[in-house]
């Protein structure tokens, strides 16, 4: 059930519920709030992870959990977890904000979205609905060209005149100094890279294993003691520091 949205979760769980009803036996390993409600019978271990784990805590529907003291998974049911940090911090109409007027663009028709400035803003919905459409195809890419490419001032590079793609206008870009967008790509050149990689740390510690005497008595380059490199690396799991099975279904 990771990542997806609770109308997909609960179409899912409607298919899984259905597989005992033909005589099946369904066990799922997944510590998804609703997976847990939904069950007939649950199985929670523990008592913490690690070496501290490896016992049957409670057992049986989600009551007995909520009521059995000694399990983690039933007290969280019973009392939510509330977040620690500084609460929300409420949105006026008055507050700065980006006005994106008339998208239209892909599956998104004439919409008018408001995104306060000063805020953590989520974009969501089921897949399909148009979340990258309004957040990246028109958002970002279009308030990168007014605040990065054309200071403030759009340079026009689409039929409609304004330079703009898949929105009419936008509104309150003089508070924007700088756009920026983190995606999902690795930060090197492969998804083997990390922040390690990428400060130079892994540079450091190549050099030295390729200064110790046996490196040198085997011509051992720098190189060699790469993740990428064949030989170098850990060949049973290619540098991933894990192996990855395909699962044909």
């Amino acid at each position: 059930t990771i990542r997806l949205h609770r109308r997909d979760n609960e179409l899912l769980l409607d298919a899984l519920t259905e597989l005992p009803s033909h005589r099946n036996t369904l066990v799922v390993l997944d510590p998804d709030e609703e997976t847990i409600r939904r069950a007939d019978h649950v199985i929670d271990l523990g008592t913490a992870a690690g070496v501290r784990g490896g016992e049957v805590v409670a057992a049986g529907t989600v009551d007995d959990l909520v009521r059995d003291e000694r399990s983690v998974t039933g007290r969280f049911l019973r009392t939510p977890l509330t977040h620690p940090a500084t609460p929300q911090r409420g949105v006026e109409p008055r507050d700065p904000c980006l006005k994106l007027e008339r998208v239209d663009l892909h599956n998104v028709k004439n919409l008018d979205v408001r995104i306060p400035l000063g805020r953590l803003v989520v974009v969501t919905g089921v897949s399909g609905s148009g979340k990258s459409t309004v957040a990246r195809d028109v958002l970002y890419r279009d308030l990168k060209h007014l605040v990065v490419e054309g200071n403030g001032k759009p340079k026009p590079r689409a039929k409609n005149g304004n330079g703009l793609l898949g929105v009419r206008a936008i509104r309150g870009v003089e508070h924007v100094d700088r756009v920026l967008e983190v995606d999902q790509t690795p930060v090197g050149k492969t998804p083997r890279s990390c922040p390690a990689t990428y400060v130079g740390f892994w540079d450091d510690i190549r050099r030295i294993y390729a200064g110790t005497t046996e490196s040198r008595i085997r011509g051992y380059t720098t190189s060699r003691f790469s993740f990428n490199t064949a030989g170098g690396r850990c060949d049973a799991c290619e540098g991933q520091g894990q192996k990855t099975i395909e699962m044909s279904f």
